[in-house]
């Protein structure tokens, strides 16, 4: 009974390093990314949608070409519409690395509401909105790590 329990716990060890190992060599690259949002309420029958942007910094997974974060700039365009006053405002972010191809399905989605005549479409212009590229925790500078507060560096430390 207790060998079985010794080597299971053995076997969970080696596993979970082995998944941190692999967390890690997944890398992330810096990319030029096209996106654009588009937020909704559902309490209000108007569709918010910022322009095509460039994001020339942004990080993308290099196995599964997915951008890093990407529910963080949701997050942003969330942040902007509520200071805004526009309350519990959904939003999705679409990305891409070609801009034709964004542009493609940004017209599509336009079109696709503005056929409906239940939506009232407001574009936000691209001096309003600007998304701001998101650096991965592994690529923090020792600088950025030296100027936060205490609470979240201990916070830090007691997760690792």
């Amino acid at each position: 009974m207790k060998l079985t329990r010794v080597l299971l716990i053995c076997i969970s060890i080696c596993a979970f390093s082995f998944c941190k190992v692999g967390t890690l060599s997944a890398a992330n690259e810096k990319s030029p990314v096209y996106m654009f949002g588009i937020v909704t309420s559902f309490n209000d029958s108007v569709l918010y949608m910022s322009q095509v942007q460039l994001v020339d910094s942004a990080y993308i997974d290099k196995k599964t070409k997915f951008l890093y974060s990407r529910e963080n700039y949701s997050f942003q365009l969330k942040n902007y519409m509520k200071s805004l006053g526009i309350e519990n405002p959904t939003c999705i972010t679409i990305y891409g690395f070609k801009k034709n191809k964004v542009e493609k399905k940004y017209s599509k989605i336009r079109k696709k509401y503005a056929d409906k005549d239940k939506y009232f479409i407001k574009y936000l212009a691209a001096d309003e909105f600007k998304f701001t590229p998101i650096i991965p925790n592994d690529l923090d500078s020792p600088e950025e790590e030296a100027n936060e507060p205490m609470s979240k560096k201990k916070e830090k430390k007691s997760k690792k």
